[in-house]
């Protein structure tokens, strides 16, 4: 008995050292990622800036913008195809170098393909400006296509009340349902980052600091998961989040490019998915850290939907427009958001199942009310402004 015990305990540390000299190197690679990935985007995005020029995708301050000169679109497009390209390289590089009998990685294949779909139909929203519906169907039409080139679907939900090792730690899910689940939330991903992209360097920011945790959260439960593709689980999000940084080297205030809608449905899109890879789905983690953008994104459709317009079309009643209203600068309300996500990433960090699903319900709560507090006071400014005979406006631009 106490051999087997002896005997046990070794392979268990052996598969621990295994796992952490794998993580190391994955951690590692995924900091060279990020460094590549930043260069080749603050060199492209000067690239995109003459190429949206050129073609005339320009957004220009008119109607509910509250920019003040026009900007160039097609940021998202240098974030794409840094992306791509540094995460294509090291997904060919690991395919080569792969051992003999290791099957080939076509989930990734297939992330990445999804990702430049995404960007593809982002970029011809920009060009031809798509009615809302194609526009909606194109989302799902990428979703599914990605899913078709054996990208996973949600094939089991973490059971909140199971403990880590235990046989019950996850519950299955039907595969009907999994596909419906996945669908759902890559494409409600990709409105989230959509419906943010309001203010210089705030969605760009918020989604790097997103993925930098989706990446973080990789290492923290490396030592309950062993996946036979670990190391992407942590270096694909760290190549997205450098791409970002370097279209964010243009993107702060007073912006010279936006990322467009090329960069929403990309950016969106990877989130999504990247949340989804590997045999510890993060979800938890993105739905945390982004839980004020998502209760914005459900908070503007439904008031939308109530006034009877199109849930696609805008307005200036978004959270962080609310929050200009108090008086606050753009940039101030940029950094609170930076702020929040980045507290609820550490709080992430340190949470596990039924902790998680207790601080998520707590935050959404809050987010929520805040959400509704900000509403109400922003309806009584209007009011009042509408009873004077005139439109208010935030006093702070910069």
């Amino acid at each position: 008995m106490s051999y087997q015990l002896s005997a046990i305990s070794y392979q268990l540390l052996v598969t621990h050292e295994a796992a952490q000299s794998s993580l190391d190197r994955g951690l590692h690679t995924g900091l060279i990622g990020l460094g590549v990935a930043f260069a080749l985007s603050v060199l492209f995005v000067p690239v995109s800036m003459r190429l949206a020029r050129r073609l005339g995708v320009i957004d220009r301050p008119v109607g509910d913008k509250i920019h003040l000169r026009p900007t160039p679109l097609m940021g998202g497009t240098a974030i794409a195809v840094a992306f791509l390209i540094t995460a294509g390289v090291w997904h060919v590089w690991t395919d080569l170098h792969a051992a003999k009998h290791t099957a080939p990685n076509t989930a990734l294949t297939g992330l990445l393909i999804g990702c430049a779909l995404a960007a593809a139909l982002g970029i011809w929203d920009e060009l031809r400006t798509l009615p809302p519906r194609v526009h909606f169907l194109g989302q799902i039409g990428v979703v599914v296509v990605t899913l078709c080139l054996n990208f996973p679907i949600i094939s089991s939900v973490s059971n909140p009340l199971g403990k880590i090792g235990a046989g019950h730690a996850s519950l299955p899910v039907l595969p009907i349902l999994g596909i419906v689940f996945t669908i759902f939330w890559i494409v409600g991903m990709m409105n989230t980052v959509n419906f943010l992209d309001g203010l210089d360097g705030l969605a760009g920011g918020v989604t790097a600091i997103a993925a930098l945790f989706l990446g973080l959260w990789e290492v923290v439960v490396s030592n309950f998961y062993l996946p036979s593709h670990q190391d992407q689980n942590v270096i694909l999000p760290l190549m997205l989040c450098g791409a970002i940084l370097g279209f964010l080297v243009y993107n702060w205030a007073p912006a010279r490019i936006f990322m467009g809608d090329s960069g929403a449905m990309f950016i969106g899109f990877a989130l999504g998915a990247l949340s989804l890879f590997g045999t510890a789905p993060r979800i938890g983690t993105a739905l945390l850290i982004l839980i004020v953008p998502i209760i914005d994104v459900a908070w503007a459709i439904v008031r939308r939907l109530l006034g009877r317009r199109s849930f696609a079309s805008g307005d200036k009643h978004h959270i962080y427009h609310r929050m200009l209203e108090l008086g606050l600068s753009r940039r101030a309300v940029v950094l609170l958001f930076y702020g929040l996500c980045i507290v609820l990433g550490l709080i992430d960090l340190k949470l596990y199942k039924g902790d998680k699903v207790i601080a998520f319900a707590v935050v959404a709560v809050l987010a929520a009310a805040g959400a509704v507090a900000l509403e109400v006071r922003g309806r009584r400014v209007a009011s009042r402004a509408a009873a004077r005979g005139g439109d208010y406006r935030p006093s702070h631009v910069e």
